[in-house]
């Protein structure tokens, strides 16, 4: 059976046409924003700056919104104990994006990832969209979120303004 002239262009058109929308990617969901690796360091290298400064040893680690870590860093001097409480506060402020200060109030202390100690902040984009949490640990709960702060502080640029509303990360140990 022969096909007709006229007919062979139109099958032609119409099966690139069906190729080419069988690749076309649906946009049925949005794009989330995520802690790049990038933006996860300068968090940690502000957390450094801060220690330094107030001549601190340190634990930091930095969880993405998956609760998967993306930095750590274990000062010189600093115990093994010291790095798995940053680890904990981290992965508490990701998991539920919320302060540890927070969800130290909540008196839940057996709810998974659940951290009851101050040092634990949740990072996020400068609308309000989760991004993951850092957490701290080497020096009283306190200095260990205000180390954290400054931290946050430092990827202002990167993050905005959202995650600094108090301004701790100017605050010295002697403040």
């Amino acid at each position: 059976m022969r096909i007709p002239t006229i007919c062979t262009p139109l099958l032609f058109a119409l099966t690139i046409t069906l190729s080419v929308n069988s690749f076309t990617p649906a946009h049925a969901q949005d794009m989330a924003p995520s802690l790049n690796l990038k933006t996860a360091q300068t968090i940690r290298d502000g957390c450094l700056t801060y220690a330094k400064a107030n001549n601190l040893s340190m634990a930091i680690a930095i969880y993405d919104a998956h609760g998967q870590l993306k930095t750590f860093t274990r000062m010189d001097g600093t115990s093994l104990g010291t790095a798995k409480a940053a680890h904990w506060k981290a992965l508490s402020a990701a998991t539920y994006q919320y302060t540890t200060a927070q969800t130290a109030q909540w008196n839940v202390p057996t709810a998974p990832d659940i951290a009851t100690s101050r040092g634990g902040i949740p990072i996020k984009t400068n609308d309000g969209k989760a991004l993951g949490g850092i957490g701290v640990s080497g020096a009283a709960s306190s200095i260990d979120e205000l180390c954290a702060h400054a931290g946050l502080k430092a990827a202002d640029k990167l993050l905005g303004a959202e995650n600094n509303t108090d301004d701790a990360s100017t605050k010295s140990i002697e403040d």
